[in-house]
C-alpha cells in the first residue's frame, strides 16, 4: 500500500513538469539551469535532476521557481524513501498551489515515518475540499484516516475519542473505494472503542470470511467485541477458535470458559476446561482453579471441587471476593460430605480471614447442625450462641432461635430452650415449623416445672404462675398437639390453677374436663380436684360430696393460701419476739432465730407475690430489709453510675418488687409519704441503690429525683440529701444534662454542715470541675478561691481521704489549663499533669512520704491511686501526640498515639472505675478517636 502511494506521486509531479514551465521572467543562465533540469528529468536521471535543483536554489534562492522546483525535489526524495528529507523539503514551500499539489505526498511520507499526529495537522484544513486532489481524492482521505485512527494507539480512551470519530467518518466513506479493506480492518478496531461492539464484531466476522489466512486472528477479535453485548455469541466464536486449533487456542479457550462461569453455566465450564488446565501459565493457575473449583461445587461434584481446592497452592491474583468463595466453596463441600474435622478448620481460617463478613454466621449455624448431627449438642449450642452474642443481624433468625430453642431443649439447659422458643412462636406464628415449636415448648416449659416442684431455687426465673400462664397460652394458641398432649396439658392447667388459687376458673375447666375424657383414666383426679374446689368455697357442699365420692383417692381440704401464709408468718413472728426477749442466745437458739427469719420472709413473700390480699406496710418493710441485707450494697460517694443493665440476684429483686410498691406504686405520692413518715428515705435509698445496681439509670434518677423534691418540700433533718444530691448529679452528668448536674452539686455543697466529709468535699471538687466551662462568669478572686481550694486538697492529700485529693488534683490541671491562652493550652495542660506526677512521688516532701507509706499498707487504695495514675499517662501521651501533630511531626505524634491507645484499652479493663475516671476514660476515648 505505501509503494503504491510513493508511485503515483512521483507519476503525479513528473506529469506537471513536463506540462512545460515558463522563462519568461528568468535571466539567461537562470533560465539556461532549469531548462537543463527539465531535459535531466525527460532522460529520467533524477540523480542529476537532484543535484542540479540543489546548484540552482543555492544560486537563485529567491527564483520564482523556487518552490515548485522543491515540489520536484521532494518526490525525488519520497521516490528514493528519503522520507525525513522529503518532509522536510515539502514543508519548506511557502507557494499555497504548490503546496495543496505535494500535499497528498507529504503526508504519504508523513505515513511512512509514522508521524500520524503529523498528518491530520497539516492536511486537516483541506478536509473540507478534498476534491481539489481529484483521483488522489480517495487517497489523501485514508492518509488523512490513518492519521487520526494510529494517532489514538498511544492514547487513553477517553482522551481518543474525538479523533476516533474522525477517524470512522472518513473510513466510512471510503468503503466502496480502493481503500474498502484497509477501511473495514480499521473501523473493526474502531467501533471496539467507540462503544459500537456489535458493528466491531460484525466487521470481524466478515473480513474472517474474507482474509482466510487471518481467520483465527479475526474470529478471536469478533469474539472479544461479542462478549460485551451478547456472552452467548461470543462462547460459541471463542469455541470456533478452539476447533482451528491455532495460536489462540488457550486465550480463547480461557475466555470461553470465564464467560460460561460468568453465566453460571457451571456444568459446561466443566466439561470446556481440559484445553485451559493443558495450557494454563503459573499467573493465571489460581484463577482458573478458582473458577473450576466453584464449577464443580455448582454441579454438586463436591469431591472433586476438594480435590481442586487442594491444588491451589497459592491465592495470588485472586481478588477479596474469590478468596472468600474459596472458603465457601470448601464449607459448602465439606458439609455436603458431612467431612466435620475439615469444615471446622476451614470455618476458623475463614473466621480470621474474614472476621466481619456475613457469611461466617451462616457458617458457624451450618457448623451448629454439623455438630448436632455428630451428637455434639454441648458444643453445637455453643456455635449458636456465639451467632447470637456475636451477630445481632444474622439473616435467618427464625432458624436461629428454632435451633436454639431445639438445641438447648437437648442439653437440658430448659430456661433457654423455653425463652427461645417463645421468641420464635411470637416472631415468626405463620412459620412451617410452628407445630414443631410448639411440641418443644410445651415440653420444655413441663421440665421446668418439674424442677420447681423439686426445688423452687433451682430455676431462677420460672414459677408455677408462670408455668399456668405457659399452659393457657399453649392451650388458646398451640398448633400441631396430639389429642394426648391436649388432654394432659388441660388437666395440668387445672392442678396448677388450683394451686395458685383460681378456684372458680379451675371448677369451670374441671367440669369441662370431665365432660370431654369421661372415660379417661385421669377422670377420678379431675373429680377430686373439682371436691377440693368446692371445699375452698364453702358455698355448695353438696357438689364437694357428690365430687369426692366419685374420686379414688380422699380430698385434703385447703384454706386460703394467701390467709394461710400471713397467718403462718403472724405465728412465726410471735414466735421470734419470745427469742428476742432472751437476754443471750445459746447456738441453737442463734440457728433457730435465722430459720424463722427465713421461714416468715418466704411466707410473707408469698403472700405478697399472690397479690390478693392487703399486707400491712410495716411488715413488707421488714421483708425488704431481709431480702436487702442478704445481699447488701456498698455504696461510697465516688462510685460509678452503672449503666449497663444486668440480673440482679433472687433477693433484691424481690426487694426491689416490694420497695416499688410501697414507695412508688401506692396510691400517695411518695413525697407524702416521707413527709409523714421521715424514715423512708432510708427505704428509698435501699431502692435506689437496687436499682443501680441492676444498671437501670432511668429508674435510679426517677427515684433520686422524688427523695431529693421531697427533701427540698419538707424541713427536716435529713440523713442522705448530700449523697442523694451527689447520685443525682452524677446521673445528669451521665445522661449528658451538665447543667443540672452542676445545680445537684452546688446544692450539695449548700446543704453541707460545718464538719468537712469525703460528700461535702467530693460535691465541691466536681461542682468546680463543671464550672471551668464558664470561668468567664467568675471574678478573679473567686477564680483564685477556688483554684486555692483545689490546690490546698492536693497538698494536704491523705490515702484515708483518696480518691478526694487525686480528682481535685486532676481537677486542678484542668483548670489551670483552661486559665491558660488558647495556644497555649495543650502545652499548659502537660505541663500540670507533669507537675501532678511530680508532687504525687515527690522523695522529699514529708507529707507524701507519708502519703506514700500509707499507700503501700493499703492495697485497695493502691490499686485505685495507680489507676488514676494510668490515666494521668495517657492524657500526657494524647498531648503529645497532639503537640507532636501540630509541629508536623508526624512521626512522633503517631508513636504517641499508638501507646496512648494501648494504655487506654489497658485502663477500660480496669474492674473497678471511679465516676470521674469513667467520664474522663469516656472523654479520651473521643479525643484519641
Amino acid at each position: 500500500m505505501k509503494r503504491g502511494l510513493i508511485l503515483g506521486a512521483v507519476v503525479s509531479h513528473l506529469a506537471l513538469f513536463s506540462q512545460g514551465i515558463s522563462t519568461d521572467s528568468l535571466d539567461k543562465e537562470e533560465a539556461f539551469m532549469v531548462k537543463r533540469i527539465t531535459e535531466f528529468w525527460k532522460d529520467q536521471d533524477y540523480t542529476l535532476v537532484q543535484r542540479q535543483i540543489h546548484l540552482f536554489l543555492d544560486k537563485y534562492p529567491n527564483s520564482s521557481l523556487k518552490d515548485y522546483l522543491k515540489g520536484v525535489l521532494g518526490d525525488i526524495y519520497l521516490k528514493d524513501r528519503e522520507f525525513d528529507q522529503a518532509i522536510n523539503t515539502y514543508l519548506s514551500i511557502d507557494d499555497p498551489k504548490i503546496q495543496e499539489k505535494v500535499l497528498v505526498n507529504t503526508l504519504q511520507a508523513m505515513y511512512e515515518q509514522s508521524r500520524y499526529a503529523d498528518i491530520y495537522k497539516v492536511g486537516g484544513k483541506y478536509l473540507q475540499r478534498s476534491e481539489i486532489f481529484e483521483e488522489r481524492k480517495d487517497e489523501y482521505l485514508f492518509l488523512m484516516a490513518e492519521g487520526y485512527f494510529r494517532s489514538t494507539l498511544e492514547m487513553g480512551d477517553l482522551e481518543a475519542q474525538d479523533l476516533l470519530q474522525d477517524a470512522k467518518n472518513i473510513y466510512e466513506k471510503l468503503l466502496k473505494t480502493s481503500y474498502n479493506d484497509p477501511s473495514q480492518f480499521a473501523l473493526a478496531e474502531i467501533y471496539k472503542k467507540t462503544n459500537e461492539p456489535q458493528k466491531s464484531a460484525e466487521l470481524f466476522k466478515m473480513l474472517a470470511g474474507k482474509f482466510k489466512d487471518k481467520k483465527e486472528e479475526l474470529l478471536f477479535h469478533a469474539a472479544l467485541a461479542e462478549s460485551i453485548y451478547n456472552p452467548h455469541a461470543a462462547i460459541e466464536t471463542f469455541a470456533e477458535v478452539v476447533e482451528m486449533r491455532g495460536s489462540k487456542l488457550y486465550t480463547s479457550a480461557f475466555n470461553r470458559v470465564v464467560l460460561l462461569f460468568q453465566l453460571e453455566n457451571y456444568e459446561a465450564v466443566v466439561g470446556s476446561m481440559d484445553v485451559v488446565l493443558a495450557n494454563v501459565d503459573q499467573q493465571s493457575l489460581p484463577l482458573v482453579l478458582y473458577m473450576y473449583s466453584r464449577s464443580l461445587y455448582g454441579s454438586k461434584m463436591y469431591a472433586k471441587a476438594l480435590e481442586v481446592l487442594d491444588r491451589l497452592e497459592s491465592k495470588e491474583g485472586l481478588d477479596e471476593s474469590q478468596r472468600k468463595n474459596l472458603y465457601l466453596i470448601e464449607l459448602g463441600s465439606t458439609q455436603q460430605l458431612k467431612e466435620i474435622d475439615r469444615y471446622e478448620v476451614a470455618l476458623q481460617q475463614f473466621e480470621i480471614t474474614f472476621p466481619k463478613d456475613r457469611e461466617v454466621p451462616k457458617a458457624i449455624f451450618i457448623h451448629a447442625l454439623l455438630l448436632k448431627e455428630h451428637s455434639k449438642t454441648a458444643e453445637a449450642q455453643q456455635q449458636l450462641e456465639k451467632i447470637i452474642k456475636q451477630f445481632a443481624d444474622f439473616e435467618n433468625p427464625d432458624s436461629l432461635m428454632l435451633e436454639y430453642g431445639l438445641i438447648t431443649y437437648d442439653n437440658e439447659k430448659y430456661e433457654l430452650s423455653r425463652s427461645s422458643l417463645k421468641n420464635y412462636i411470637d416472631s415468626f406464628p405463620a412459620s412451617d415449623q410452628i407445630h414443631l415449636a410448639w411440641r418443644y415448648y410445651l415440653s420444655a416449659t413441663l421440665q421446668l416445672f418439674d424442677l420447681i416442684q423439686k426445688d423452687s431455687d433451682l430455676v431462677e426465673d420460672f414459677s408455677k404462675i408462670q408455668f399456668f400462664s405457659d399452659l393457657s397460652w399453649i392451650l388458646s394458641d398451640a398448633k400441631g398437639l396430639t389429642d394426648k398432649e391436649i388432654q394432659e396439658t388441660r388437666y395440668l392447667q387445672a392442678k396448677v390453677g388450683f394451686d395458685l388459687g383460681y378456684t372458680q376458673e379451675t371448677m369451670q375447666r374441671l367440669l369441662t374436663y370431665i365432660q370431654d375424657y369421661s372415660k379417661h383414666g385421669s377422670v377420678s383426679d379431675a373429680h377430686l380436684l373439682l371436691s377440693l374446689c368446692y371445699d375452698r368455697l364453702r358455698t355448695n357442699y353438696e357438689g364437694f360430696i357428690d365430687h369426692a365420692e366419685k374420686a379414688v383417692e380422699s380430698a385434703q381440704r385447703l384454706e386460703n393460701l394467701s390467709s394461710m401464709h400471713i397467718q403462718i408468718f403472724n405465728a412465726l413472728l410471735r414466735y421470734k419476739e419470745d427469742i428476742d426477749q432472751l437476754s443471750s442466745l445459746s447456738q441453737n437458739q442463734i440457728k433457730r432465730l435465722q430459720e424463722i427469719n427465713e421461714k416468715a420472709a418466704n411466707h410473707l413473700y408469698q403472700a405478697f407475690s399472690r397479690n390478693d390480699l392487703e399486707i400491712r406496710k410495716e411488715n413488707l418493710l421488714w421483708l425488704s430489709n431481709i431480702f436487702y441485707d442478704q445481699s447488701p450494697i456498698q455504696t461510697n460517694v465516688y462510685g460509678p453510675i452503672e449503666t449497663v443493665e444486668t440480673a440482679l440476684p433472687t433477693n433484691l429483686a424481690k426487694a426491689k418488687q416490694i420497695l416499688q410498691k410501697i414507695l412508688v406504686l401506692d396510691q400517695e405520692p411518695f413525697p407524702v409519704l416521707v413527709q409523714k413518715n421521715p424514715n423512708l428515705e432510708w427505704d428509698m435509698m435501699r431502692l435506689i441503690r437496687i436499682v443501680s445496681k441492676e444498671g437501670n439509670l432511668a429508674q435510679k434518677r426517677t427515684y433520686l429525683e422524688l427523695l431529693t423534691e421531697a427533701y427540698r418540700n419538707h424541713a427536716y433533718v435529713w440523713n442522705l440529701r448530700q449523697e442523694s444530691l451527689i447520685e443525682l448529679a452524677k446521673c445528669y452528668e451521665i445522661a449528658g444534662n451538665k447543667k443540672q448536674a452542676l445545680d445537684c452539686y452546688f446544692e450539695a455543697t449548700s446543704v453541707s454542715n460545718v464538719n468537712r466529709t469525703m460528700a461535702s468535699e467530693y460535691a465541691r471538687i466536681h461542682k468546680i470541675r463543671l464550672e471551668l466551662d464558664q470561668l468567664d462568669q467568675f471574678s478573679p478572686e473567686q477564680l483564685e478561691e477556688k483554684i486555692n481550694y483545689l490546690k490546698g486538697l492536693q497538698i494536704q492529700k491523705e490515702v484515708s481521704s483518696e480518691p478526694l485529693h487525686l480528682e481535685a488534683s486532676l481537677v486542678y490541671v484542668d483548670a489551670r489549663a483552661k486559665l491558660s491562652d488558647m495556644d497555649q493550652r495543650d502545652e499548659k495542660y502537660l505541663f500540670f499533669l507533669s507537675r501532678l506526677k511530680d508532687d504525687f512521688d515527690n522523695s522529699k516532701d514529708p507529707q507524701t512520704i507519708s502519703y506514700s507509706t500509707d499507700l503501700s499498707s493499703n492495697p485497695k487504695i493502691k490499686k485505685l491511686y495507680d489507676t488514676y495514675m494510668q490515666l494521668v499517662s495517657c492524657e500526657m501521651l494524647f498531648l503529645k501526640s497532639k503537640i507532636e501533630e501540630r509541629e508536623e511531626h508526624t512521626q512522633e505524634a503517631n508513636l504517641n498515639r499508638l501507646e496512648g491507645l494501648k494504655a487506654l484499652g489497658l485502663l477500660k479493663k480496669e474492674k473497678y472505675l471511679t465516676h470521674y475516671l469513667s467520664l474522663k476514660i469516656d472523654e479520651l476515648s473521643r479525643a484519641f478517636e
